[in-house]
């Protein structure tokens, strides 16, 4: 629906303006694309596993990929952990759904713009995978 206004307005500008006006509104309309789909690269996955299992395996993960731990800070919600890599800050937010479900959201970048869902989306799998190994292991049972 948005995208349908938008070429209405664009074209009913066709007919007013000259080309320095659509070409403006198709740099701004550019930027707005860019700026939700960086947005988009925050990588969130939910566990169906107590919290205190899932805030051990974060502080695992993070430490088997060499992403030293800056500080954890406790919500109201669960726990942020800050990270870092060599490149940028990483933020690793833990939020208790369900005493059984965790939610866990990666935003690995400088800013907005910069926002790196792969690092993200590895330490989501570290993050499973530890708690895979602690299920194999028997450390855990659900």
């Amino acid at each position: 629906m948005k995208r349908v206004f938008l070429c209405f307005v664009i074209c009913a500008m066709c007919a007013m303006q000259s080309g320095c006006v659509i070409a403006a509104l198709g740099v701004a309309a550019a930027g707005v694309s860019t700026t939700v789909s960086a947005m988009d690269d925050e990588v969130s996955h939910s566990y169906p596993y107590p919290y205190w299992c899932v805030y051990r395996a974060t502080h695992v993960a993070l430490n088997e990929m060499s992403i030293p731990i800056d500080s954890i800070e406790r919500t109201t919600e669960g726990d942020k952990f800050f990270a870092t890599t060599k490149k940028y800050p990483v933020i690793v937010t833990l939020q208790e759904v369900t005493p059984s479900l965790v939610n866990v959201s990666v935003s690995a970048g400088n800013n907005v713009f910069q926002l790196d869902a792969a690092t993200g989306n590895a330490i989501v799998e570290g993050v499973e995978e530890v708690i895979r190994r602690s299920l194999t292991a028997g450390l855990y049972a659900p």
